[in-house]
């Protein structure tokens, strides 16, 4: 993004000849949407790193902090100033060092404010190195105990964590965002469209099928072939305690197997109602279903 040759022109200015003509222009409105999408997201990751790394829970609301953080960046807009974010560095730096309020990112400003009015010159005698240094070090230090809080998490995320990294350092921030959210979207598009079917021989009177996923009808075809692979000399068990969706179509071809095959066909009901969090058909539909199943035969 290229800065203007003078930043005189501002509402505060006076001026309002050329105020309104750089709205005219694209290429603003595409660079403030960048601006806002990566301030947005660098907000978001401060807040929950900032809430998973706190021992004091205080639950904060993201439709308040983005109201405040617009608010912020118009004002700045208006007078000239750079955008406003907050920043993860800092506020994990005033969480180790004991703050469980928000009087030090206020005295900060403060402080900033006075340098910046009182001995902007001294300023520019700071070393680059030294400041990168420390945040080095601070930003290696924070990204050890979120690392520690991430173990738990699927390979997959692990995975896509690790790879939004590479590109972000390979590229720039807003290109990496962008690239770790196309994958993370990815990753669940391939989970809302992609159902593992398996069979599992448990002794030579009982098998079975393990559903994993989501049973759409893109997947009946698969469905129904597993079905008639079974022998029905054989207990067949169907479980679904793995499954995140399951649609209409695949419901009434589990319901009319088992219907079909009283005693010998099992569905793994009562695991699938019971999963904590998750609501893959209508509790009721599949009980009408097997009624009017029973009812036909």
């Amino acid at each position: 993004m290229s800065l203007p040759d003078t930043l005189n022109v501002t509402f505060l200015s006076g001026n309002f000849n050329n105020f309104a003509k750089p709205f005219l222009d694209p290429q603003i409105w595409m660079s403030a949407s960048i601006l806002a999408l990566v301030l947005s997201a660098q907000t978001t990751i401060t807040l929950n790193a900032i809430e998973s790394l706190s021992t004091i829970k205080r639950g904060y609301k993201l439709d308040r902090e983005f109201i405040a953080q617009g608010t912020g960046n118009l004002l700045c807009g208006l007078v000239g100033a750079l955008p406003v974010v907050g920043v993860l560095l800092r506020s994990v730096t005033n969480l180790q060092s004991g703050a469980q309020t928000k009087i030090p990112n206020i005295l900060h400003g403060v402080l900033m404010l006075v340098a910046i009015v009182a001995f902007p010159k001294l300023l520019e005698y700071m070393p680059t190195a030294a400041l990168a240094a420390v945040l080095v070090y601070i930003g290696f230090n924070m990204t050890q105990q979120i690392w520690q809080r991430t173990k738990p998490f699927m390979k997959e995320e692990k995975i896509i964590m690790l790879l939004t990294v590479v590109a972000i350092m390979v590229t720039n921030l807003f290109t990496g965002i962008i690239i770790g959210l196309c994958m993370a979207a990815a990753k669940e598009l391939y989970q809302l469209t992609h159902l593992s079917i398996k069979i599992h021989q448990v002794n030579e009177g009982v098998a079975i099928l393990q559903l994993a996923g989501a049973a759409t009808f893109l997947h009946l075809p698969r469905l129904v072939s597993a079905l008639e692979e079974w022998e029905e000399s054989q207990e067949l068990h169907v479980r679904l305690d793995r499954v995140t969706y399951i649609d209409h179509g695949c419901l009434q071809t589990l319901v009319e197997w088992e219907a079909k095959h009283k005693g010998k066909f099992f569905i793994d009901w009562e695991n699938a109602q019971t999963l904590p969090g998750q609501n893959i058909f209508n509790t009721g539909e599949w009980a009408t279903l097997s009624k009017s199943m029973e009812y036909s035969k």
